[in-house]
């Protein structure tokens, strides 16, 4: 397998790895948030900025960490 393939499937996986980390810390997230700590009341701003910018973030660096490390494990290992 080619070194462009394995990536291409770490790439993959990563970014399924990274969506799933997303949606999990956003739904949970904001599922505690809203029964234990808002209710029905407003939302401050700080947690509409957090869920703008701080939520995606993270979901991103799941992501690469996750491709960086599948890619690191499928590229065949140097023997010398």
């Amino acid at each position: 397998m080619s070194a462009w393939v394995r990536l291409l499937a770490a790439l993959t996986v990563a970014g399924m790895a990274g969506f799933a980390v997303f949606a999990f810390l956003v739904v949970g997230g904001y599922g505690v948030m809203w029964l234990f700590i808002y209710g029905d009341s407003t939302w401050p701003a700080g947690a509409k900025n957090f869920a703008q910018i701080g939520l995606p973030a993270i979901g991103l660096i799941a992501g690469l960490v996750t491709a960086v490390l599948l890619f690191r494990e499928l590229m065949p290992r140097r023997r010398g």
